[in-house]
């Protein structure tokens, strides 16, 4: 969600119409998160109109795909990278022409949209088209079953989604929470003092590979495991 937000922060107020293109990843894109921060572009003013498309998995050919093929050529001549930093500067220098921009994002960079959200939004409601029918014909907000979603200002707070992209049925979600509370863009950081939840596998994994990282960059490591450990530990004990 950083990239969304400081990329669109960076667009001229001149362009009111936003079209996204974006895998089926769940955890990164296609989630109710996500759906909820364009509906507030649109809630708010920002664009008039805001288009969500999911190309079919292996028909998308989009030009992130070519410059991921950029820069695995460049990994596959990597034998070892130990840190962030260094895979930041083989990004940037896989491109001939340079055209690679890398943001490390650390913690006082991430905001908390999946409790922000919920403050304006509902997360399944049914859709107007089917909300009279009999309950087993009714169709909920699952989002994952669509592929194609647009948000326009003229109807604020509704989400119109189809099983396809262009498709001619149409499902149209009033999203809104029935409060109307101004929308404000979310405050609150994801990850604060406490530090940053790890998987305890992950975790461990971490730690195994210790011995084997050369000391000039261990302290990159140990600083994840000691944020880590106190995250898990404060978890553990509320």
């Amino acid at each position: 969600m950083f990239f969304f937000k400081q990329y669109i922060d960076s667009v001229p107020v001149t362009y009111d119409e936003l079209h996204v293109y974006a895998d089926n990843c769940g955890g990164q894109n296609k989630n109710h998160a996500v759906s909820r921060f364009f509906l507030a572009l649109t809630d708010t003013g920002r664009f008039k109109k805001v288009k969500q498309f999911f190309p079919v998995v292996g028909h998308s050919y989009s030009p992130c795909d070519r410059d991921f093929a950029i820069i695995k050529r460049s990994l596959r001549k990597c034998n070892r990278l130990y840190t962030i930093r260094e895979l930041t500067e083989l990004i940037i220098k896989s491109s001939v022409d340079r055209k690679f921009i890398v943001v490390e994002v650390d913690e006082e960079m991430i905001l908390d949209f999946q409790s922000w959200w919920g403050k304006y939004y509902k997360r399944s409601p049914i859709s107007q088209e089917t909300k009279r029918k009999p309950k087993q014909q009714q169709t909920s907000f699952g989002i994952s079953s669509y592929y194609h979603f647009e948000y326009d200002t003229a109807a604020k707070g509704v989400c119109k989604a189809m099983s396809c992209i262009n498709g001619l049925v149409v499902n149209t979600f009033c999203l809104a929470n029935s409060t109307r509370t101004p929308i404000q863009p979310p405050q609150n950081l994801l990850y604060t003092d406490i530090g940053v939840p790890m998987n305890p596998t992950k975790l461990e994994d971490i730690q195994k590979t210790l011995d084997y990282i050369p000391d000039e960059h261990k302290d990159y490591y140990l600083d994840i495991i000691s944020k880590s450990i106190v995250a898990n530990y404060i978890d553990n004990n509320v």
